[in-house]
Order: C-alpha cells, then structure tokens, then sequence
C-alpha cells in the first residue's frame, strides 16, 4: 500500500515538475531536482541516509550529500546540523552513505539530501528516523610523528564527527583545537602545554574515546653552544639552540640547577651557581622531561687565598679572609682551623669573615687555615697563631672553704666548659667565664697540709701557671660545748674556717675517732666515742690535713645506778634502771642480767627502760651496765617470777630414748595427776607403734609418779576423759570404762554405736556427750547407762574434748569458730572466734578459775572468758625443750590441772643420723604471768 502510495506520488510530482518547466521553459533555469529517500540498515553502529536525484539541472555540482539534526528541516551552516559532503562527481541518479558517528541512541533524527550548484543549494524533502547509535571512533595513525609546539598533526581514522566542536582531541591530558573534519580525519595544533616530550594522542566522542598506538614526540632540545665556557659565580651566560620552552626548561651544570633568567625557543639566560663546586662540568638542557647533554663543558674558577687580617688573634676575634673566586654560599665554603671547621659569618666572591670559635684547641698555638669549595681546598701559606691564656692575679688570696674566688687575666675561653683551672692537681668547678676573667668556688675537698696552692690553667691546650698561690686559712679551736660528758653525747667544737663538708675532716679524742654528726664554718658536732680511761682527754681536729688541737681537754662523767623498778617481775616487763650518766644513745648503753644481755627500749639520761627477756630463768639477778668501756654493778636489787617450772616425767615404761609416747589421757582428781594409756612413735609421720595399757598418778608436792591398775584394754591415740564423782570414764572408739579413784579398778560400761567412732566429746553432770566427725551428737547418761540423741553440733569439731564453764561447754570448730552449749536446754551458740589458728585435736585445752586456757603449738598461751566473750594472750611463751638441735616439738596428749596450775608434756623430736624423741614435763602457774586483751 505505502509502496503504491509512493509511486503514485512520485509520478504526480514528475507531471507537475515538467508542467512547470515546460510552462516556463523559456524564462526559468532549468534546476536542480531531488528526492531523499527512506533511511535504511538502521543498527546500533549508525545508519545508511538514501537520496534520487529527480532532474540534473544546469550547471556544475559543487558538493551534494545529505544534512541532519535533532530539529526538522535541517540546514546547512546552523550549529545543530551535521553534514556529509560526498564531493563533485555526482554521476548516477541515486546516491547514499552510511553514517557511523554523531549518532545518539534512542532519539529520533531528520535528515534531507542536498546538492550545491548555480551558487545554490537544493534540498531534498526531509524524512525522520529514530537513532539506535553509532560505532566508536577509531584512530588509525598520524602523521608527522615528532613536532613541537604550534605544529599540525593530521590523523587518519574511523568514525569521526562531522563537527570539529565535537571531536575532542587531547595530547596527554592536554586539549588541542580540531581542524577540518570528516568522519575520517581531522588535524590538531600540538598543546602549547604539553610538558612531556611524549605523549598520546586520543579522540572523544559522546563519551567513546579512542588512542593512537604510537606516541607523539616533541622535538628534543639542541644546544649549539654557550657564550663562554669558563667563569666565576654570578657570572651571566648565554645558551644557544632550539627547541627551548619557557616554564618546561631546566638547566643544569652536572645535577646542579641554575637559575634561568630568560628564554625563549633558541637561547636561555642564566648565572653561574653559588652552590656550584669547582672544575669542569657537564652542561645539560632538560625540555618537558628530555635530558640533552651539551658536547662541552664548563669550568668554575679554583678559590684563592691572598692574606689573613689579623693572623694573630684570641677567643671569639672577627678574622678576615681576603682572596678571590670564594662562593658567596655560606654552607659552599668549609673553612678549617686544623680539622676544627669554623663558621663563616659573611662571605662574598673575595671576602670572608668568622669568629675564632671557643672550641679551637692546639698546643703551641700555630694552626693551619684552608678553605675548601667543592672539593677543591686552597691554603693559606702562613700559620695563623692562637693567643696562650695568661693569669695576671686573683683574689683573694688567703680563703675559706666555699669563698669565691676571681681569676683575672687574658685570652681565656670565654665558653665556661672549655677552661680547665686546677688547684694543686684538683680540677675545679667555675662559675663563670669570659676572655678576661674566671670565677670558681674554693672546693671543699681541697687538701694540703701546707693549706697553699698552686693556680693553673689550660685553655685550648695551651697552659698557664701562676706563680702566687692561692692560702687556705687555718682552722682555730675557740672553745667546747661542755668538758665533761658521757659516751655517746654530743659534743659541739666551736671555731673559726672550719669545713661545713664534714666528711673532709675528722676528730679525735686522744687516739679513738670521733662520729661527725653536723659542721659548718664556725662549729663542728661529732658524738663522744668509747674511751678507755675517765681521765681528761686531748681533742685533735683535722680539716682537710690541717690538723690543730683543742686547748680544753674533755672528761667522762662516772656512770652509777641507783634504784630498779619494779624489784620483781615476770617475762615481758618492763623495768626502769634509774642512775646517773647514762648515755643518751641507747646502743652505747649494755644492761646484763648475769650474763645475759637484757634489750633497751629507751634510754634517756638517768633512766633505762629495758623489757626482760624470754631466756632469763626464775631466782634474784646480778645487774651490770656497761657505758661505753664503764661498767657498774647493782646486785640483789631484781627477783625473776618464772611461771614454767619443769617437773619429773613419767617413769618406767615412758623413759624412752627412741619411742616415747604419744596420744593418751590426762585428768585429776583430788590433788592429784593421772595419765597413761598412749602410743609409741617409731618414727614421725607414721602410723602409731605399740599401745600401753598403763595408768599412773603424779603427785605435784613429791613430784613422783606411781603406777596404778593397768588399763583393761591397750590405750589409743584417740581417747577423751570426763570425771564424775568418784569416777574417772574414758571414752575410746566404741568404749566407755570407767576407773574408781578409790578401788583403784577398771569397768567396762556400754558398747556405742559406730556412728561416734574417733569422736570428741564433754561430760556435763551425771552425762556424757559425743560428738562425731561429721557434728553428731549423742547423750550417755551414767545412772542409768542409757544413750539419747541431741541436737547436731553446727561445725565440725576441732578439740578432743570441750571445756565446761557454769554449766556450759565451749567447743572450737574447724574453721576456729568458737560455740557454747547449754546441756539443760540443747542449744547451741556462736561465740567470738578464735584469735589464732594451728590448734590441733591433740592441743592442751584446760579450765582455771572459770577461764579456759588453750595452748595452740607455736602460738604461745591464750586464754577465753566466757563472762564477757573475750580472749587474751598471755606475755610469756609455752617452753621449748631445751636441747637446741630440736627438729620438731609437739604436746604429748596427757595434761591436766592440779590446784590452779597447769601440768603438761612436750616431745622433743631430734633428727640426727635417725630419729630421737625425748619427752619434758612441765607446770604452769597462769596467775604469775601477765594477760592482755586481744582481737580476734
């Protein structure tokens, strides 16, 4: 249908066409006639535009091709159209091209044909197409590959924009301007800015972007010669060439860069460096990152030293060097005194200025200067002299220790640490220097027993020693604090240029060095020593190796006692020895008990507070004092209480040398001792040897035992007693037996239940309490030898057996908590806990007047008072046996308390080449000793 459409309409345009011109044949020109057809092989790499020329009219073809835009009716010469030209040879009747650029995607285009002929353009109808893109540019090669600034380039490719404005062309990341397009070549101007001598050249359209293979490259740099080749800094010098470019241009002399003063593309301006080293070097021109190195050299003039001003001269003096060809470049120049290197302090092309500096040192003086610049050195001919320091005086002439002493004199280091002042071979501390004068302090270790002293200097090496000597006064003895004294005292010399360093002097008293405790300038304290002899004593002070004596002689006042108090006492106690002359220091003091020293815990002039020692035994004491070499005797005057008594231990099958006896029972009855029924200890550690049977009874006045009625069974280590009326019950693993004080007889009561084996227990009226390991508690009660149940003990016990106080029973528990029992109600209640810890199963454990005494193994001796719930540690210690290679000591489990007193053994367990064990029976009176109050 669109086909018939088209013919038809194309025929009737013929028929008017010819109407037309056959109407105006004879006036009208005969025109140009085209028709633009449908666009065709639409892709997304561009389009193909298709055109008939209708009538060939008269004239010459110009151009003919087709034009397009975004907006209707394109046209040429607008800058939204685009425009193919496809030359002058329009030959055929139909004509087309295929467009693969300046194409968008996804719009619609209008495009109609053209042709230019009779200085006019004939257009064809316009027709519309929607765009699906176009193909890439692609750039082929370029020609000429190496150029310069300003040059064209012509690059041949693919798919170009019809428009210069759209094809953008870059050298690097550098825009050049696009010249004379079409879709498949266009020119460039080579950047201005292009500062890399290679680079690539790309093509951007819409956003595809296309390079060249190969790299543009600048034309290097040529240098055709320099305008001299040999000059001295600052010197102006001419560079000749090409290719030069002004901000991409460097210009070096080997690797040093000079300044450029001027350029343009054939010549370059500069100076000669400052920082330029001496001799020949290389000259190289550096173009957009090319290196050119010229064929010829250039050489800086060698420095030269003519004279010196002036060439004598001390500390800190301005020098001048004259010369010539010197780099006006502080840092260029290194100037040397020797191997010292100076600091320069101005510097031009002839002319240098510096400043002897402090740290300049030579022996004689005579120094070598030289300046190097580059590694080039030029020496001055002569020697340049160092001024010697001179000393012309100081004051004062006659010191003390401390006093400030001036220096005066010349050439010396004005730099404080560069002087080296001695007295004698001492090295002196100053205070302060210039070049004139020198300050120090006389030092307080100066010594000479002339007291005069040679001044000498040495400054750069170079010495100077003066031929007056400095005098250090000599030390006077005015007077004493006091000529009579005690050891031990203080002791004050008082005087004049006395040294307030103590330890450069030193006192005597006759022979015997005194202690120095404090000095200054006019006094000295020193604490009076042992002397032999209360006679009077020669003082002797040496200060620095002056040494002068006292014209006053010291005496010792005799030391004497005249009470103790109090006369009699236990261990612990402190005593006042009240006298005369004691000394002030306690370690001077010595008091003795016989022979035995006795601490001091104050000592002031007529009283001594000593405490009494653990080691003294009972009985009236000997008193000595020693003071210092004095001793004096006060005899009668103290009676020691000693509350331990040692008594006899158990005879017969106890007295044993290797198996003593452990574990048992003790208990007492009617002023008397009984106890038997241990073990044997073969050896520490291990399981209990023999058991006896045997029962006896000590007798505290006669301090005898006798054996009673054995045992019915072999005794345990683990056994506890209770004593009711005339009875003694002993309670062992799963057995009761009671013993009759007076039938002297055992009987064998009620076996009880396994639950309370190795158990603890009390005894309270008529019955007997148990309980086991695990708090268990269990009643037997005597008369009718029947057993109850009783409320749990809330801990596990710690002792063997508890402790009754008006009709309660104190038990410990494991972790020494303690807990009261009321046996009327079976109630039980905590208690203040114990103050220590190690008390052990096996621990004596005993009641006195209502007060319950505990003796925990190496702890000492505690006791409880259930009225107030309080504890106390006694002031004397539990005995140690009293062989001194003991190995281990331990209670042995038979105690007990006879009127008020304590009985109880200890074994001494000895290791040797074997094991020994040796048993000790003491009594303990607790009212001769002293108690105090402490917190758990």
């Amino acid at each position: 249908m669109n086909k018939i459409f088209s013919n038809s309409y194309f025929f009737v345009l013929i028929m008017l066409v010819a109407f037309a011109c056959k109407k105006d044949e004879d006036t009208l020109p005969n025109n140009f006639v085209i028709y633009t057809e449908e666009v065709s092989e639409i892709t997304s790499d561009g389009a193909k535009f298709n055109a008939r020329v209708v009538n060939f009219g008269d004239g010459n073809v110009l151009d003919y091709g087709f034009v397009w835009s975004t907006i209707k009716d394109p046209v040429f010469n607008l800058s939204y159209s685009y425009v193919v030209s496809m030359g002058t040879d329009l030959e055929s009747d139909e004509f087309s091209v295929f467009i693969k650029s300046t194409l968008t995607g996804n719009k619609d285009y209008y495009v109609r044909s053209f042709i230019k002929a009779n200085n006019k353009i004939y257009y064809g109808k316009t027709v519309s197409f929607f765009s699906l893109g176009c193909s890439a540019p692609k750039i082929n090669d370029f020609y000429p590959d190496t150029a310069t600034w300003g040059d064209t380039i012509t690059v041949i490719g693919e798919n170009f924009s019809f428009k210069n404005s759209e094809n953008l062309i870059k050298c690097n990341e550098f825009l050049s301007r696009c010249l004379n397009t079409t879709d498949s070549s266009f020119k460039f101007i080579v950047p201005e800015t292009l500062n890399n001598y290679r680079s690539k050249i790309s093509i951007s359209i819409s956003g595809n972007i296309s390079y060249a293979l190969d790299s543009l490259t600048l034309n290097p740099p040529i240098v055709t010669k320099l305008s001299c080749d040999s000059a001295v800094y600052d010197a102006v010098i001419k560079v000749s060439g090409k290719y030069f470019k002004k901000d991409m241009t460097t210009l070096l002399f080997n690797n040093e860069e000079a300044k450029i003063d001027s350029i343009n593309s054939t010549s370059i301006k500069t100076k000669v460096p400052a920082n330029l080293t001496n001799g020949w070097k290389d000259i190289n021109v550096k173009v957009a990152g090319n290196l050119v190195n010229f064929s010829k050299v250039f050489n800086s003039l060698t420095p030269l030293i003519k004279g010196v001003e002036p060439d004598v001269a001390g500390f800190g003096d301005e020098i001048v060097v004259i010369g010539k060809n010197f780099n006006p470049v502080f840092e260029n120049n290194i100037l040397k005194l020797d191997e010292l290197i100076v600091p320069i302090n101005y510097c031009s092309s002839d002319t240098l200025r510096f400043n002897i500096p402090n740290e300049t040192s030579n022996a004689d003086g005579k120094m070598n200067l030289n300046l190097s610049i580059g590694g080039i050195t030029a020496n001055y001919d002569n020697d340049f002299i160092l001024k010697a320091p001179e000393i012309e005086s100081f004051f004062p002439e006659f010191v003390n220790f401390g006093d400030t002493v001036v220096v005066l004199g010349k050439n010396f280091n004005p730099d404080i640490s560069l002087n080296n002042l001695y007295l004698n071979e001492l090295k002196l501390n100053l205070l302060d220097a210039s070049g004139s004068n020198i300050k120090f302090i006389v030092p307080f270790n100066l010594k000479d027993e002339s007291g005069e002293f040679s001044l000498k200097i040495i400054t750069g090496q170079q010495q100077d020693v003066f031929s007056s000597k400095l005098k250090v006064k000599t030390p006077i003895i005015t007077g004493l604090s006091n000529t009579n004294t005690v050891i031990g005292d203080t002791l004050t010399i008082f005087g004049q240029n006395f040294n307030p360093v103590f330890t450069n002097t030193s006192v005597k008293i006759e022979t015997i060095d005194a202690q120095i405790i404090s000095s200054s300038s006019d006094s000295l304290s020193f604490i009076v020593p042992f002397l032999t002899e209360n006679i009077p004593n020669n003082i002797y002070l040496n200060v620095n190796l002056q040494e002068i004596q006292s014209v006053d002689q010291v005496s010792l006042l005799t030391t004497t006692i005249n009470s103790i108090t109090p006369n009699e006492g236990f261990r612990n106690l402190e005593l006042k020895i009240i006298g005369d002359n004691f000394s002030l220091n306690s370690g001077y003091n010595k008091v003795y008990f016989n022979d035995i020293e006795i601490p001091i815990y104050r000592s002031v002039r007529d009283t001594l507070v000593v405490k009494i020692s653990d080691v003294i035994s009972s009985g009236i004491k000997d008193i000595r004092i020693v003071v210092g070499r004095q001793e004096t005797t006060l005899y009668g005057n103290y009676n020691h209480i000693e509350p331990w008594l040692t008594k006899t231990p158990i005879a017969g099958y106890y007295s044993r040398q290797y198996n003593a006896p452990i574990g048992g029972i003790g208990a007492s009855y009617s002023g008397k001792g009984y106890a038997g029924l241990s073990s044997d200890l073969k050896t520490p550690f291990t399981l209990f040897g023999s058991s006896y049977r045997k029962f006896s009874e000590y007798d505290p006045i006669s301090d005898t035992w006798t054996n009673l009625k054995d045992y019915p069974r072999y005794g345990s280590a683990n056994l506890f007693t209770y004593t009711f009326e005339d009875s003694l019950y002993v309670i062992a693993g799963h057995l009761i037996n009671r013993y009759s004080f007076t039938e002297n007889d055992w009987v064998e009561k009620t076996i009880l239940n396994s639950d309370y084996s190795h158990q603890s227990g009390f005894g309270f009226e008529n019955e007997i309490f148990l309980i086991s390991n695990e708090g268990k508690v269990a009643s037997y009660d005597i008369y009718s030898n029947s057993w109850s149940n009783k409320n749990d003990f809330p801990d596990s016990p710690k002792l063997r057996e508890g402790i009754e106080v008006n009709d309660k029973v104190y038990m410990i528990g494991t972790d020494y908590s303690l807990w009261e029992y009321e046996p009327l109600i079976d109630s039980w209640i905590n208690k203040t806990r114990l103050p220590f810890t190690g008390l052990s199963i096996d621990s004596p454990c005993l009641k006195i007047e209502n007060e319950i005494y505990f003796f925990p193994i190496g702890k000492g001796i505690y006791k409880y008072n259930p009225d107030v719930d309080r504890w106390f540690v006694a002031s004397s210690k539990s005995p140690n046996p009293t062989r001194s290679d003991y190995y281990h000591i331990f209670y042995d489990n038979y105690f007990f308390s006879i009127d008020d007193k304590i009985y109880m053994a200890m074994l001494n367990l000895q290791q040797c080449c074997y094991y020994q064990v040796y048993e000790y029976f003491y009594e303990y009176d607790p009212s001769l000793d002293v108690f105090t109050e402490v917190v758990p």
